[in-house]
């Protein structure tokens, strides 16, 4: 994923799912899918989202899935 340079995340360390639906099922299912994220696809052809903001962090989201800014 590029944006304004390289993002790199080890995957293993990630939780990830087979196919973009699933992951936004997995996120509507622990009642985030309102917190601002994207989709990201692993070099693997798997899924992830990647949460983004001061919402993520407060509800502590970084425990779970990777967040930025």
């Amino acid at each position: 994923m590029k944006m304004n340079g390289e993002l790199n995340l080890d995957s293993k360390h990630i939780k990830t799912y087979a196919s973009k639906d699933n992951a936004r099922k997995a996120i509507a299912k622990r009642g985030i899918d309102n917190v601002k994220h994207v989709i990201v696809a692993t070099d693997c052809g798997r899924f992830y989202p990647l949460f983004i903001g001061k919402e993520a962090m407060e509800k502590a989201l970084f425990r779970f899935h990777p967040i930025a800014g």
